[in-house]
């Protein structure tokens, strides 16, 4: 990708993630700060989402920052030229909002859920499903390594650099997170939070 900005400077390739960093530190201070407030100012309790609805929405923003991920590798595929890095930020945007409404509210959730003698282990419940989707993102990075590749060429499948459709592998990843979603809200129905819990 094209990581030019202006005639003698490039966009660091590793900076890339701010725009994911600066999304979600926006978003919870604006949720915090102003539609918090605001919302209990004026009594609007549509406004003010429970632990579980943000968890879901959390959900439903990082499914749809998938889709538009494998739209633009999708377009960034088709162009001879090369596509500019920006192109990368709108899914960043939204995966950091995602964070905002999920991360936050999972670890809401865990302190509201825990009794109070286990509320250190917070963070290590979150940083343990973190671990385990890095290691089932693994798992399906080499699936789908070993199902797409060319019978003709076994350096070629989706994921290659050259000659790779790392869109429909997006759109795969996206497919699971839509399931995950459903799950989620199946799940999500049936669960009753502790008193004073939201």
């Amino acid at each position: 990708m094209d990581r030019k900005m202006g005639p003698h400077l490039k966009f660091p390739a590793a900076s890339i993630g701010i725009f994911s960093a600066v999304a979600l530190t926006t978003w919870v201070t604006v949720y915090d700060n102003v539609i918090i407030p605001l919302a209990r100012k004026r009594r609007n309790r549509l406004l003010e989402l429970s632990i579980l609805q943000r968890m879901g929405i959390g959900m439903c923003i990082s499914t749809l920052a998938v889709v538009v991920a494998g739209i633009v590798e999708g377009q960034r595929r088709r162009h001879v030229e090369p596509t500019s890095v920006f192109w990368l930020v709108p899914q960043l945007v939204l995966l950091g909002v995602a964070e905002g409404f999920n991360g936050v509210a999972q670890i809401e959730f865990y302190h509201a859920e825990l009794p109070a003698t286990m509320a250190s282990l917070t963070g290590g419940f979150f940083a343990l499903g973190y671990s385990f989707a890095s290691f089932a993102a693994a798992l399906l990075e080499s699936i789908v390594r070993a199902a797409t590749r060319s019978p003709d060429n076994k350096k070629i499948h989706w994921l290659s650099d050259n000659g790779g459709k790392l869109d429909y592998h997006y759109f795969v990843v996206a497919g699971l997170a839509a399931l995950n979603l459903a799950w989620f809200l199946f799940m999500a129905k049936r669960y009753k939070l502790r008193p004073g819990a939201n």
